[in-house]
């Protein structure tokens, strides 16, 4: 608030004193106890253009600004002359602007326990020497900063470390212009903004890696689970190893879902999780253990043969940990083993097969998770003749028996 001297009481400056930049203001000089009209001039005293409007009455006249700049500040001299007698009042006009709140920079992402740069402005401001700035949280005065002449704006920073505690929690940036006169209400400005503290990435996949596979039941499904953790949320990505090296994309949720597991989805699986703090990987090898499975027994170059042929059998079946396989011959129920092994797999060879070679040959498979057996019948045919003789004639037929 600027101030006003009176030389006489009948002569008065009357408006506000405090002019704000960019309003349009009026300061009027009055005499209301002469009985004709007063001449009126306005001059300053700091030798300065008044950059003003002059509408003048018989009692009065009023100084008008259109637009307040930071040149109206100054010492002005309203004198009325009344007949011959001449009286004169002094104010001195000052000029501020504080037209914005602060502006918080920062605050959004912040970086747990990390040194953080929080940023406030506060721009338009005059005088900008008699500003203050103050950091505050939870109501407690963090830093204060005070301002310099001749700044249109002026920007403090403040670092911060934040917990995990802190996020969700306000930060006040205060401004106040300290200048006599300005309403308390426009004398401080604040703004407060909610801090995000963003919080490094955790991920942890919660699944045994071993899957036991039965056969007995349909529709079996292995679930993996990806646990993650920061802020902002992090987003997931499941993905499988393939041979070559190659991935493929699997889901983007926290549960993988294997539908039908076989033991062609054992393998390694990735989640990966990002987020703005960056990204984290965790990988698990998918063992799947099943008891022996499609074991099958093979005649080759086929199972009916001529007496004299060759013929290889071949023993295989599938399962994890791997299987022992045996491959036997059964005769009246009795099984004679021809050859096993430890493996997937097993084979062997009858050279130049006769009659009596005839019968069921089986393939067995073992593990520690079960049994599986299979049975396939060889056939060998064997060629005949039969020889007709008389005194009067002979005749040959050929053809040929089976043996069981």
């Amino acid at each position: 608030f600027t101030y006003l001297h009176f030389l006489k009481i009948d002569l008065t400056i009357q408006g506000s004193h405090n002019r704000i930049l960019g309003d349009r203001r009026e300061l009027t000089c009055s005499m209301s106890s002469c009985p004709e009209k007063v001449k009126f001039v306005w001059t300053s005293l700091e030798d300065r253009p008044i950059f003003a409007a002059i509408d003048s009455h018989d009692r009065e006249s009023v100084l008008v600004f259109d637009n307040v700049m930071k040149n109206h500040e100054n010492t002005i001299v309203c004198k009325a002359t009344c007949e011959k007698e001449t009286k004169q009042a002094t104010t001195k006009i000052k000029v501020y602007s504080f037209p914005r709140n602060p502006v918080i920079s920062g605050y959004d992402s912040l970086k747990l326990g990390e040194e953080n740069v929080l940023g406030c402005e506060v721009s338009s401001i005059h005088p900008s020497e008699f500003l203050k700035v103050q950091w505050l949280y939870e109501d407690k005065v963090l830093q204060t900063d005070e301002g310099e002449p001749e700044r249109n704006a002026f920007s403090v920073n403040y670092i911060f470390t934040p917990s995990s505690e802190d996020d969700g929690k306000a930060i006040t940036c205060r401004a106040s212009l300290d200048v006599y006169g300005i309403p308390p209400d426009e004398m401080t400005k604040e703004t407060s903004a909610h801090m995000t503290v963003l919080c490094k990435l955790y991920v942890h996949i919660l699944t045994s890696t071993i899957f036991k596979l039965n056969p007995k039941w349909m529709w079996e499904f292995l679930t993996l689970t990806c646990e993650a953790e920061g802020k902002p949320k992090p987003a997931i990505t499941w993905t499988a190893l393939i041979p070559g090296g190659q991935s493929v994309e699997m889901g983007k949720h926290h549960d993988l879902l294997v539908h039908n597991v076989s033991l062609s989805d054992a393998g390694t699986y990735q989640c990966d999780v990002r987020n703005d703090f960056g990204s984290q990987r965790a990988s698990v090898s998918v063992v799947v253990q099943a008891p022996p499975m499609d074991t099958l027994v093979v005649a080759s170059p086929q199972s009916i043969l001529k007496e004299g042929d060759s013929v290889s059998f071949s023993c295989k079946s599938s399962g994890v940990p791997v299987t022992h396989v045996v491959l036997s011959r059964r005769v009246n129920g009795v099984k004679t083993e021809l050859m096993s092994s430890e493996g997937a797999e097993t084979s062997v060879a009858l050279l130049s097969v006769k009659l009596a070679d005839s019968g069921m040959f089986v393939c067995e498979a073992f593990n520690e998770y079960g049994r599986q057996e299979t049975t396939l019948n060889l056939t060998v045919e064997v060629k005949f003749s039969l020889f007709f003789s008389s005194s009067h004639s002979s005749f040959a037929r050929s053809g040929a028996t089976t043996g069981w």
